[in-house]
């Protein structure tokens, strides 16, 4: 299963964030967005990676190898 966890944990610590809010604020998504991502009710779908690129510069393959891991 993707470890999305470690991916928001990731974009939080790197980019200086407090917390999930501040994370959602700053990708201009809803913090229930990332709520169910971290409670894998929703996936990192191809958007949120597009966002997360976006933002933070983050190559897609990067992205993507982070939610392959286990």
């Amino acid at each position: 299963m993707a470890d999305a966890h470690a991916l928001l944990d990731f974009l939080i610590k790197e980019y200086g964030l407090k917390n999930d809010a501040a994370l959602s604020k700053s990708l201009g998504v809803s913090p229930p967005a990332i709520s169910k991502i971290r409670s894998r009710m929703m996936g990192v779908s191809g958007d949120m990676k597009i966002l997360i690129y976006k933002k933070t510069g983050m190559s897609i393959e990067d992205i993507e190898s982070f939610l392959e891991k286990t």
